[in-house]
């Protein structure tokens, strides 16, 4: 399902490539329902969104390796 709306998002964007920036996008929109947190997660303060924030974040896009 990401991979799919991340090429609806280039294609969106008159692109024929699937971008990083694309990738990420997808992964946000799709993957939020995805992550189930812990109890003690829960209690430190942390969410869905501060996780896919995370995980973007420290992964490198190829290139930027």
């Amino acid at each position: 399902l990401s991979k799919n709306f991340a090429k609806a998002l280039a294609f969106i964007d008159w692109r024929y490539f699937v971008g990083p920036k694309d990738v990420q996008e997808a992964l946000y929109n799709t993957g939020l329902h995805r992550i189930t947190l812990s109890s003690r997660a829960n209690a430190e303060g942390l969410d869905c969104n501060k996780v896919l924030e995370k995980i973007i974040s420290i992964t490198d896009a190829p290139g930027n390796v």
